[in-house]
This record gives structure tokens, C-alpha cells and sequence, in this order.
């Protein structure tokens, strides 16, 4: 038999009830898309929650609205231009809404808000593609943006004898950036075939939030380059080398740390072999893996081989395969996380060497016809 200890115990009940009218247009020419649509989410919402032997009801009415756009324009048959744009708001939830006092934890103690407003965010995007199908070469590239109005952010402050006290508040000015792009070009020659394929994506993200009742502001940036190229020669071999780096910087201001960085880079080198008329093939991933900026005590960099041997029978239909992951016994999972209020360095345990063996089907046939993908 257990006895009840109010205070710590907690229930909590939610109820929202929705209606969203909505209406939308869409047209669509020869070079010209256009979708758009307008909406109003009406809720209601009823939380019932009891705390340390008092009850806490809540309810409020929304009347929120969202629209979206999306205009695409053909300048050719492979060439195209895509734009977005939507905006909508979000109700915060029923624990950052509720005022009860969360004193479950010795070390920190929470509080809802009940004043809080509901978070509005803008979002806009752009994407442009071309594919030359003579030339055996596309490209693309996009951009997307997105602001945040009244985002919900903690806000906690220590007492003397270290204990914290968290609730939330409302934050406006959040916002983030991202741009990529990617390029692909193809040779052909006899039974040769090369494939080269360069790529980027940056990211920036500006932040708000609270420290000790301190606002602090953090800006992050990450720049992610790399490089692939495929080289294949028919029912020969197969060989994928590749590159990519990570570089991840934040600055901080009004902080107790004014910048932190770390890069990650990766080395790849894909072979496969093919024998008997392609039916016995033989696979090698060799890979290197540094960080840098990690804390002493944490191994920065490791090999990484995976090796493979499939046999294929029955017209190709069933391929029995044998895998060796992480031959040298060194995958390791060590990482340095950069977030808008802290940064950590953290080594998880993952799953090392082993060997997994595994029969594929290949489906391509139907009712006793073979099918082709096109």
C-alpha cells in the first residue's frame, strides 16, 4: 500500500477544440503555378491541472490566421524557379501556459505563464533548378528564411543557494537563414562513366534568450562544403571517392563564453568490384573521421572500413550477402553539439564491430512480366 504525497504529485488534463475554415486558389499555365490559400484556426482551449493539493483551471479562445504562396515559373522544360512564402501563429502549450509552481525537482523549480502570447512565424523560400539533359549537367540552388515574433523562450534566475527557478517568456527577433546548392556534371565514353558532383550549404541563425535573468544574444554560423566523384567502369568496378567539411562558429554576447568553433571532416573513399558477369561483387568503405576543437580526454579522429561479399543467382533475382562493419573495431561517436545557450562535447557508445549476413529479393517482375522503371 502507497500513500498519496501531495506534494509530489501532479495531473493534468488538456482539451482543444478546432475549427479552421480555410480557402485556397491555384492556377496553372504553361510557364506559370500559382497555389494560394488563407485560413483562420479557431481553438478553444481548457486545461484542468492539480498541483500540491490546489487546482489550477484555464481557458482561452484563439482566433489565429495563416496564409501560404507558392508561385513556380518554367522558364523552360529543365529550367525552373520556385518561391514560398507562408506565415501562421502556434499556441505556446499547456505546462508553459499553466501558473502552478513545479517544485518535483530539488535543484530547479518550474513556473507556467499565463500571459504568455501566441509565437508567430514567417517563412519564405526560393529554389532554382536547371538540367541540361544534352550535357548530362544540372544544378540548383535555394534560399530560405524564417523569422520568429513573440517565440517562447525559458527565463530562469539562481538564489543564493544555487536552486533555479525557470518560466517563459515571450522573445521577438529570432531568426535563421540557409543557403545550398549543388552542381552534377556526367561523362560518358564507351563503357566509362564519371560523375562529378561539388555541393555547399550554410546556415546562420540569430538568437535571443535569457541567462540568470540576463538577455544574451547568440549567432551562429555553419558552413558545410564537399565533393563527390563517381567513376564506373561497367560490370568492372565501381569507385565513389568523397569529401565534406563541417564548420560550425558562434559568437555570444552579454555571455559567460564569447565564442566557440569546431570543424568536422570526412574522407571517403566507396570501391566495389564486380566478377563473373557482375553476379559476384565485392565492397570496400573506407572512411577517415577528424574533429577538431574537442576537450582533452575525447579521441579526435578514427578509421573506418566496412567490407562486403554478395553472390547473385537465379538471374540476378537473390543476392546472398555477407557484411563486416567497422573491421578495425575504432567507430566512435564523439562530437562537439553548439546550440544557441550552451555547447557540450560528448562521446556516446555505439555499436562497433560485427558481421550481418542477408538475402535480397529483387522484385521486378509481375504477373510473370518483367516491369521497367523508367
Amino acid at each position: 500500500m502507497t500513500n498519496y504525497n501531495d506534494s509530489l504529485s501532479n495531473a493534468m488534463s488538456q482539451k482543444n477544440s478546432q475549427f479552421r475554415p480555410e480557402i485556397s486558389y491555384e492556377l496553372n499555365k504553361k510557364k506559370i503555378n500559382l497555389w494560394a490559400s488563407a485560413n483562420l484556426d479557431i481553438t478553444d482551449m481548457k486545461v484542468n491541472s492539480f498541483f500540491n493539493s490546489q487546482r489550477y483551471n484555464f481557458q482561452n479562445n484563439f482566433a489565429l490566421p495563416g496564409y501560404s504562396l507558392n508561385l513556380q515559373y518554367q522558364f523552360s522544360d529543365n529550367k525552373s524557379l520556385s518561391i514560398y512564402n507562408s506565415a501562421d501563429f502556434s499556441i505556446p502549450t499547456a505546462e508553459q501556459l499553466t501558473p502552478f509552481t513545479d517544485n518535483l525537482n530539488p535543484l530547479i523549480t518550474y513556473q507556467g505563464n499565463p500571459n504568455l502570447k501566441n509565437r508567430w512565424q514567417n517563412s519564405s523560400y526560393i529554389y532554382y533548378s536547371n538540367y541540361n539533359i544534352l550535357k548530362n549537367m544540372n544544378y540548383y540552388m535555394s534560399l530560405s528564411f524564417n523569422y520568429y515574433n513573440n517565440d517562447v523562450s525559458n527565463y530562469s534566475y539562481y538564489d543564493d543557494s544555487g536552486k533555479q527557478f525557470s518560466s517563459y517568456v515571450n522573445i521577438s527577433g529570432n531568426k535563421y537563414v540557409n543557403l545550398g546548392g549543388g552542381f552534377s556534371k556526367t561523362f560518358k565514353w564507351k563503357q566509362n562513366k564519371l560523375i562529378l558532383n561539388p555541393r555547399f550549404n550554410m546556415n546562420y541563425g540569430y538568437n535571443r534568450g535569457f541567462i540568470n535573468t540576463q538577455q544574451f544574444t547568440s549567432e551562429t554560423y555553419s558552413i558545410n562544403p564537399g565533393f563527390n566523384l563517381t567513376y564506373e567502369l561497367k560490370e568492372k568496378f565501381t569507385i565513389k571517392p568523397s569529401y565534406s567539411l563541417g564548420y560550425n562558429f558562434s559568437e555570444y554576447s552579454n555571455y559567460s563564453v564569447g565564442n566557440v568553433k569546431t570543424s568536422n571532416q570526412i574522407l571517403k573513399m566507396e570501391l566495389t568490384n564486380y566478377a563473373f558477369k557482375s553476379k559476384l561483387i565485392f565492397g570496400n568503405d573506407f572512411e577517415y573521421n577528424t574533429t577538431s576543437n574537442i576537450a582533452p580526454g575525447f579521441k579526435r579522429d578514427f578509421y573506418f572500413w566496412n567490407t562486403s561479399l554478395g553472390y547473385s543467382f537465379f538471374n540476378k533475382q537473390l543476392t546472398a550477402k555477407v557484411k563486416v562493419y567497422d573491421v578495425l573495431n575504432q567507430n566512435q561517436s564523439v562530437r562537439r553539439t553548439i546550440t544557441n545557450t550552451y555547447f557540450e562535447d560528448r562521446e556516446d557508445l555505439i555499436l562497433k564491430r560485427y558481421v550481418m549476413f542477408s538475402l535480397t529479393m529483387k522484385l521486378n517482375k509481375f504477373a510473370g512480366k518483367k516491369t521497367e522503371v523508367k
